[in-house]
């Protein structure tokens, strides 16, 4: 069973704030614009306790940039570019969790 992700609203309403105030001080805008420090902290160990991560969705559409990858292949029923799809799409969602889960390199070395 999928869990419900925790949302800005969820880390506001435990910390006894405010979205907007929740939001400055996740995306990092707490401190210019005056937030205590005591309520920043609150909401960030609150964060970090909830396991809070941003939705993609959410900055696709703050950033203006959907990190979408298209591909274009003559003819999809094709058994060597169905592979190749279904490879890339696989690819494509480890790293997004592998982002998600906050590692920021992988190292890896050949043998032979």
């Amino acid at each position: 069973m999928k869990t419900k992700r925790v949302t800005i609203k969820d880390i506001a309403e435990l910390a006894g704030v405010s979205k907007a105030t929740a939001s400055l001080v996740l995306n990092g805008r707490g401190k210019e614009l005056r937030v205590a420090q005591e309520t920043r902290e609150r909401v960030l160990a609150i964060a970090r306790e909830q396991h809070y991560q941003p939705s993609i969705h959410a900055r696709s559409l703050r950033d203006n940039r959907s990190h979408t990858i298209g591909l274009v292949v003559p003819e999809i029923t094709n058994y060597g570019f169905a592979v190749f799809s279904h490879e890339l799409e696989t690819l494509c969602r480890e790293a997004v969790s592998i982002h998600q889960d906050g590692v920021d390199g992988i190292s890896s070395a050949g043998m032979g």
